[in-house]
């Protein structure tokens, strides 16, 4: 892994706790609402696709999920947060075609997958 990646990867999370603080108060702003919330949903629809990925390959268990029916309990919330921001990413990029939206969306996409999820795999506990 690369050090820009590290760092693409630290910035991105940091950025993405940002807009779950400030989603919570609208600023004003319509056009800094739309980045902070297309940010915040692209980044969860991008890293719940990237840990799907990995599942069936078989490089992935939802804690313990194989063995018992609390792992699948474990699973069942990611599983409807990610169905949701995928649903907002599907009708921001059918309906809304603001290109700040459609802007942040391929950005954290591009922070998720070039920096955050690939920090997430040097880690010796989620190797394990």
């Amino acid at each position: 892994m690369k050090t820009w990646q590290k760092y693409v990867g630290v910035v991105g999370v940091v950025l993405f706790f940002t807009c779950a603080l400030l989603i919570q108060f609208p600023i004003g702003r319509v056009e800094i609402d739309q980045f902070l919330t297309g940010y915040f949903m692209g980044f969860i629809t991008t890293f719940g696709s990237c840990l799907f990925w990995d599942w069936p390959a078989g490089k992935l268990t939802f804690g313990g999920a194989d063995e018992n029916a609390i792992g699948l309990v474990s699973v069942v919330p990611f599983v409807a947060l990610t169905a949701l921001a995928s649903l907002y990413t599907a009708i921001a990029i059918m309906l809304i075609r603001d290109p700040l939206v459609l802007f942040s969306i391929t950005l954290s996409g591009v922070i998720v997958q070039q920096g955050f999820y690939p920090l997430i795999k040097l880690n010796p506990i989620a190797r394990a």
